[in-house]
């Protein structure tokens, strides 16, 4: 056994065993918390990045939605140009 191999007996043995399982047990316990606090950083990154590409996706479709409407903006007033044209010369037409 360690304990002896390490010259203790007796009261001693066991005192080196209880310091040696509450040791242990203080490093599972380090190393447990060290994890979950790795998963928290990991889940706050996550998070994070969800949130980031949902804003940068939110502005792409504003930006789009804009584009579109400035397009349609535009045809319709191109659209609207012939006939405009067409209503000035039946205006003046008529004024003769």
């Amino acid at each position: 056994m360690v304990g002896t191999s390490l010259g203790y007996s007796g009261e001693e043995l066991k005192q080196f065993l209880t310091e040696e399982r509450m040791r242990s047990d203080k490093e599972k316990e380090r190393q447990e918390k060290e994890k979950q606090m790795e998963q928290e950083r990991v889940r706050a990154f996550e998070l994070k990045k969800i949130r980031l590409e949902n804003e940068t996706k939110a502005k792409a479709e504003a930006a789009k939605a804009e584009t579109e409407a400035a397009k349609e903006t535009e045809r319709m007033r191109i659209q609207a140009g012939p006939a405009e044209k067409a209503d000035k010369l039946k205006s003046g037409l008529e004024k003769t």
